[in-house]
């Protein structure tokens, strides 16, 4: 297994012995064991909502020689792993959390995802099963977890019906969703419509956003809506609620330069802005990719009439990101004979 840390030596030990027989063999960890993984983990968590990935990943391993029974390391630790594309190591990881927490629905939601991330990589119908049934089992764990109902219904929306996908189980999450919280049931509707109905999704936004949420997610989603579909009016829109709800959050920057590149107003602002992403947080969790960043910087100097610059971005683009295909495709178009 790849680079991860385990309670026994191998499978085979689990295979040999169950479950139960490993646990007994390891003694509980002493006193000042737990004081040191207590001490590491904010450390190990700044890091990680930092973006440095590698190194909460080496924080948490630390964590887990002191505690190696602590089922809460070795979900961190897939996180970690997720965000390297280390989908393999992921999965041991977080099957490991599972096995020492089985009631945890957030165990089995991140099982679900490292599994999911495995089957986008490999078109495996049969891992694709398995995303779909750790889903299934966080939310009858805990159904009021809004994240594990986001997860099924963005899998429902996506997969194909042989696997389990459907837009009927789609629309039951969003009913579920919208019951337990409404900005959440607006921003489930939103994505249950995008594909086919992006006027109706637009519709869903708004009502989300009216509500004036304090939490930055429904502004973002709303964001990366419109961004995707080249509307920087409405973009315009969402990004003046966020500045006023979550002001300190990095992704206005870097929808103020998506907005810039879209309409071909204040670029130089735009351009700006689009910097101080990239200084500030480009790599940290959920937030845009530095190399999406780069794309819109692009496309800007695109607009600005600057096609040197722009051919220089895509480059850094297909240097953060080989298989982009919005950046291969500008270049073609910006250098026809290369």
């Amino acid at each position: 297994m790849r680079g991860t840390v385990r309670t026994g030596s191998g499978p085979g030990l689990v295979g040999a012995f169950g479950l139960a027989g490993l646990l007994l063999v390891l003694p509980a960890a002493p006193a000042w064991a737990a004081a040191r993984v207590d001490g590491m983990l904010p450390t190990a968590v700044r890091q990680f909502k930092a973006g440095q990935y590698r190194v909460a990943r080496a924080t948490f391993e630390r964590a887990v020689a002191q505690a190696p029974r602590d089922a809460a390391l070795y979900q961190w630790l897939a996180r970690c792993d997720l965000q390297l594309g280390n989908d393999d190591a992921a999965i041991d990881e977080a099957q490991e959390a599972v096995a020492l927490a089985p009631g945890s629905s957030e165990y089995h939601r991140w099982l679900g995802r490292a599994y999911g991330e495995k089957a986008d990589r490999t078109r495996s119908f049969w891992l694709a099963r398995k995303v779909k049934s750790e889903f299934e089992d966080a939310i009858r764990l805990d159904p009021s977890n809004i994240a594990a109902r986001r997860d099924a219904l963005d899998f429902y929306l996506n997969a194909p019906w042989i696997v389990g996908g459907g837009r009927d189980k789609a629309q039951a999450e969003v009913k579920a969703i919208a019951a337990l919280n409404p900005v959440e049931g607006d921003l489930a509707r939103a994505e249950y419509l995008a594909q086919d109905r992006p006027q109706e999704a637009a519709v869903a936004y708004q009502r989300a956003l009216a509500l004036k949420p304090s939490q930055p997610a429904p502004y973002f989603e709303a964001a990366a809506f419109y961004a995707g579909r080249n509307n920087g009016a409405a973009l315009a829109l969402v990004v003046s609620a966020a500045e006023g709800a979550v002001p300190a959050d990095p992704r206005i920057d870097y929808y103020r330069g998506v907005e810039a590149a879209l309409s071909g107003r204040q670029l130089a602002s735009g351009e700006a802005a689009l910097r101080a992403y990239l200084h500030r947080a480009p790599d940290a969790d959920d937030m845009p990719s530095a190399a999406s960043a780069h794309l819109w910087l692009g496309r800007l100097y695109e607009r600005a009439d600057r096609p040197s610059a722009a051919v220089a971005e895509y480059l850094t683009v297909l240097k953060l990101d080989p298989g982009r295909r919005a950046a291969r495709d500008a270049l073609r178009r910006l250098r026809p004979t290369s």
